[in-house]
């Protein structure tokens, strides 16, 4: 069995009758995540489910929440269309993957054998959406090219992309000259300049 089935349950629709709303703590191989089940942090903080949001009712959504907040506020959000949106070659299969939503709010795939609780197969961290979280990474990994930047809504009801993204830039030829960039696709509303070790050169204001 593949690796990525549990990531492929997850992401997929899978939509039941019972009415009943049904709480896990983790989900392993053969499980899935429906529209009346959601995934619960440790401390009970957090909360991973489908939500459809009040200005387009049609759309189901998979997010992650403030579980214990009246006004549901999301805070990171996982997209798919009935496809693999995600997959992940590795040189050792891992035998028996299992998927827990942390109390630091980082969705992650492990190792159920792993000795090892922070060997992640995969995190929900390194793929932000529009929030940034205590913990997260705001920088383009050079080892990897994994570009962890944020991604605006298209308001507060609509999670669908508004191609708005800010994130990290640098001069691809000598691999410096880190800066952080607002842009929409190609055009450029703000760049803070490049870090010079204490802080960007263009955002004098901005304490080391």
């Amino acid at each position: 069995m593949a690796l990525l089935t549990i990531m492929l349950l997850i992401l997929l629709s899978i939509f039941c009758t019972d009415s009943s709303l049904a709480v896990l703590r983790n989900i392993t191989p053969f499980q899935y995540l429906s529209d009346d089940t959601t995934l619960v942090s440790k401390e009970g903080s957090f909360e991973l489910g489908f939500f459809t949001p009040e200005s387009i009712s049609k759309n189901h959504y998979m997010g992650i929440w403030y579980k214990n907040v009246l006004v549901r506020t999301v805070i990171w959000l996982g997209t798919g269309n009935n496809s693999v949106v995600w997959s992940r070659s590795l040189a050792k299969q891992a035998k028996r993957p299992k998927l827990d939503l942390l109390d630091s709010r980082n969705l992650v795939v492990t190792e159920e054998e792993d000795t090892n609780p922070k060997k992640y197969l995969w995190q929900s961290f390194d793929y932000t959406s529009d929030t940034m979280m205590p913990g997260m990474k705001f920088e383009w990994d050079l080892r990897t090219s994994l570009n962890r930047c944020l991604s605006a809504w298209k308001n507060w009801d609509d999670p669908c992309s508004a191609n708005f993204t800010y994130g990290i830039e640098f001069d691809r030829r000598s691999r410096t000259f880190f800066e952080a960039v607002i842009q929409k696709e190609s055009v450029e509303f703000y760049r803070t300049g490049p870090w010079n070790g204490l802080r960007y050169s263009d955002a004098p204001d901005l304490k080391a």
